[in-house]
């Protein structure tokens, strides 16, 4: 017949049970309050991303902009934008270099901005050959707006496009890092 356990026994085991469920406890509040940093620093690195898109888009939108007297001052004005769209998009390219260590906490590990920035950068590439195309038609009274040209609207609409899906990944992003 087994013996009953006398009371230091009990007291122990008793001590020891809650020794443990304290550190269960004290293990899951760590486990959280790293997740929660993480998850934290992904979004800084997202919302420094967004900064960055922001002026992109900016660019984007400044080459439709604007009153220019002639076909030749818009043509001037369009390709500035875009050389600095060309180097808010190498800027941003550096920014997911920088950030490469948090890449594994991107729910696509960064594989979707990677995408998005060569289409942008082809649609920037569209842009400046539709832009310097000598065969860009010009209406019978000489004042239809170069970003108005079929070719040159199309590589507009497409360079547009691009960025705000660029822009809808990133904020996909850090909803998803919460979740």
């Amino acid at each position: 017949m087994a013996r009953p356990w006398r009371l230091r026994h009990k007291l122990v085991f008793g001590v020891a049970l809650v020794l443990v469920s304290i550190g269960l406890l004290i293990g899951g509040a760590a486990l959280g309050l790293t997740s929660y940093i993480e998850a934290g620093q992904l979004t800084d690195h997202k919302l420094h991303q967004m900064k960055v898109i922001f002026v992109l888009r900016d660019q984007i939108y400044l080459m439709a902009s604007g009153n220019p007297r002639n076909r030749q001052e818009e043509t001037t004005l369009i390709l500035t934008h875009q050389r600095e769209a060309e180097d808010a998009l190498k800027y941003y390219r550096q920014t997911l270099k920088t950030t490469e260590p948090y890449r594994y906490r991107d729910p696509d590990e960064g594989e979707g901005e990677r995408h998005a920035i060569k289409r942008i950068e082809d649609a920037l590439v569209t842009l400046k050959k539709a832009v310097t195309s000598p065969g860009i038609s010009v209406s019978a009274t000489g004042d239809q707006r170069v970003i108005d040209d079929p070719p040159v609207r199309k590589a507009y609409n497409e360079l547009l496009a691009e960025s705000l899906y660029l822009f809808t990944i990133i904020s996909t992003d850090i909803q998803n890092s919460f979740e």
